[in-house]
């Protein structure tokens, strides 16, 4: 187990860095906010993902309610997530738009998700298509999400 330090910037961005080696400037940044903890890694999508200790994985759905080519919307006690069978593989993104909150509406046809207060897109991967705001909104956050004895878990904090 190694200490890491997690600092979300005002832009939405996420920085990791060794506690050790984090600059008490980097944290006192303005419109930053800092977390400090132990996380572990863990290899999901055949990347590595830092989780931290104080979640679990929790079942959300079936494997079979989410048909290859479709976007499901689930909530929990402290997330929206817009889940996806991309092939017959599944990920998890935000289920929130990044610009005011809205939550997204899955656009299957188009593997899309959208925001119903402005006219903003995400691919299925989380990334922006297109907006029509004055800057482009953040990316969606990645939720980490496996597959486990037919059922749909996420890594909740």
């Amino acid at each position: 187990m190694r200490k890491m330090m997690a600092v979300v910037t005002a832009a939405g961005s996420l920085l990791l860095a060794g506690a050790a080696a984090a600059s008490p400037a980097l944290a006192a940044a303005s419109g930053t906010f800092s977390a400090t903890g132990s996380m572990n890694t863990a290899r999901l999508h055949g990347t590595a993902t830092l989780l931290p200790d104080s979640g679990s994985w929790q079942p959300v759905a079936a494997v079979n309610q989410i048909p290859t080519g479709h976007a499901k919307q689930v909530s929990t006690a402290s997330l929206d997530v817009v889940i996806i069978n991309d092939g017959g593989t599944i990920t998890a993104v935000s289920g929130v738009c990044t610009h005011l909150g809205c939550k997204l509406q899955p656009d299957d046809a188009n593997r899309k998700l959208d925001c119903p207060c402005h006219q903003t897109a995400f691919s299925w991967s989380g990334k922006v298509l297109y907006y029509r705001l004055k800057a482009a909104p953040a990316n969606l956050p990645q939720i980490p999400s496996r597959v486990n004895n037919g059922q749909v878990e996420l890594y909740i904090v």
